[in-house]
Parts: C-alpha cells; structure tokens; sequence
C-alpha cells in the first residue's frame, strides 16, 4: 500500500462497495453525519457507516474510528474502508459495536468521493469549523466507549499503538503476544487534541486509540494490521463490562 494524497479509484470503489452493501444489509447502515450548520455552498456531506452486532443491546460497548490527521490522509481512510469491508461480511456479537468515519465525503449527485476536511490532531474545543461541530454533537448522541483514531506518519517503521486513558483494569487484559510486529504504548494522560480533548463534554469517560501506520505498508502488512486492530476491538469487547460497566 503505497502514500497517495488523492482519492484512487480503488478507495472510491470501495467506497461505493460498502455503501450499496449497506443497502441490503441488517447490521450494516451507511448514513452522512447531520451537518445543520454547513453552508449550502460547502457542498459536504460527511459519511459514516455503522456496524451493528446481531443481538444489539442497551449497554453493548460502542467504538467510533476516525480518518486522517488532515484532509489528505487517503491512506488511512482506506484502512478503514478495509476494515469495515471485513467487518461487513458476517454479523458478530461479540465485536463492539462500531461507527465509522472515513473521512470522505460522498456528494451522490455529482458522483464524486473527496477527503472531508476535519483534523484530528488539534484541540476540538478551540475549532470552529461546521465539520468539527457536527462531529461533536455526534459524539455526544452516540456515547462512545472509545475512540480509535487511525493516521500515516512518514516517522513511523511499523505500526505503533497508544492508548491514552485505558482504564487500568482493561490494560492488564491486553498482553504482548498476538500483535504481529506492532508497538503497543500505554499512557494514562488524555490528550489536548482529538476527540478526548472535548472532555467534560463526552457522555462518558473514553479512551483513545491511537494507530500510527508507516507511509508504504505491504499488502500482507496491511491485512495483518487489519486483523491485529480487530483482535484488539475483541479483546475491549471481552473485558469492557469488568472495566466500564456496562
């Protein structure tokens, strides 16, 4: 998987893919983020999608993952792409539940896929963009468990992950073993930027997840990052109920 700053066709494939799966699937919704406060002349819609386990219940633990440290991180809208497309071929109640944000942007009537324009590496509370602000009020109507927050980073080797405010109970469940060649890095301080920097404005105390991707990723190191995120989700999964109570 090689850096590329422009939507491919195969991103917008894919892209389309999932959304026309959607369509006919019970546990798979692909929808745009309300965005009241934008401009008819913005011309975006930002899209999500969300991935329902087969028995939903009221207190299953629920996962957002986010796109890009900018508008042209296309290699990390594509992980998520991918990721969804694995989650999307068979229901299982024993993921989290989870919504998605690739960080595109589907105008359906002019048939065009491009980056939408939010950041994930500044302070939430300080911005004023319509983006960030619809984003906000998502989060607060969804109560997320967690955040997952995927970018490239052109200092990165192999991928490396941080979890920044997991609780302690839960990090004890996560071992060194199984992770391929990943990093895992644990931080109990909650960062100034990003989701976690609305604060007191969350529904619920979360935690970050922070997965750093190199530049140039392999195919086989694609997919098995892919499997290594979703192992991860599994092993919050198991253990959320001890950790947050739910």
């Amino acid at each position: 998987m090689t850096p590329s700053t422009s939507i491919t066709p195969q991103v917008q494939a894919l892209f389309q893919l999932l959304v026309q799966r959607s369509e006919r699937s019970d546990f798979l919704f692909a929808s745009p983020v309300p965005t009241h406060a934008l401009t008819r002349e913005a011309k975006v819609c930002m899209s999500r999608f969300l991935v329902f386990g087969a028995g939903r219940r009221q207190h299953q633990a629920l996962v957002a993952l986010l796109a890009g440290a900018g508008n042209q991180d296309v290699l990390a809208s594509d992980f998520i792409l991918q990721f969804v497309e694995r989650l999307s071929r068979r229901r299982d109640d024993s993921f989290p539940d989870l919504v998605a944000y690739p960080g595109l942007d589907l105008n359906t009537r002019e048939n065009r896929t491009e980056v939408a324009l939010h950041a994930l590496d500044v302070d939430w509370l300080d911005r004023a963009d319509p983006l960030t602000t619809a984003l906000m009020a998502d989060f607060q109507h969804f109560v997320y468990d967690g955040f997952v927050t995927v970018r490239s980073n052109a200092g990165v080797v192999h991928p490396t992950v941080q979890f920044l405010g997991l609780p302690e109970k839960l990090a004890r469940s996560f071992d060194s073993q199984g992770w391929f060649h990943w990093s895992l890095l644990f931080e109990k301080r909650l960062p100034e930027n990003g989701p976690l920097s609305l604060g007191p404005l969350l529904p619920r105390r979360a935690f970050e997840l922070r997965l750093h991707l190199p530049l140039v990723l392999s195919d086989p190191d694609f997919e098995a990052s892919l499997a290594a995120l979703q192992t991860i989700l599994y092993r919050f999964a198991a253990h959320a109920s001890e950790a947050y109570g739910i």
